[in-house]
């Protein structure tokens, strides 16, 4: 497999909070499609509010199918995931790991040649 490298220019940035309910990064950032030309993504985990909570973490599947609380691969705070290619930005689906609390993501997406 080739592994493939983000272009460095950015094409859009969005900060989105992932619920218990399942989503792709179209409905969490509440776009029709991906910013032109955008060839790859990068995500953050981060914090919703300033409450310290060190347990918050998201679970995600590239298959097109919706994750749940136990299934899906976890990504915890602070975790950071590059997706290098359209499909996997289409496909990708994301819930909270705990259904009672929101994590907020930060996605940069990034433009091809």
């Amino acid at each position: 497999m080739t592994r493939h490298e983000l272009n460095p220019i950015i094409g859009g940035y969005q900060m989105v909070t992932v619920t218990g309910t399942a989503q792709s990064l179209l409905q969490l950032a509440g776009l029709p499609r991906f910013p032109k030309a955008t060839n790859g993504a990068l995500i953050q985990i981060d914090h919703v509010n300033d409450l310290e909570n060190n347990d918050l973490a998201i679970r995600y599947r590239e298959d097109g199918t919706a994750p749940n609380s136990t299934t899906g691969i976890v990504m915890e705070l602070g975790g950071l995931r590059e997706f290098v290619d359209i499909e996997q930005l289409t496909n990708v689906k994301f819930i909270s790991a705990d259904p009672g609390n929101a994590v907020r993501m930060s996605i940069q997406f990034y433009k091809g040649n």
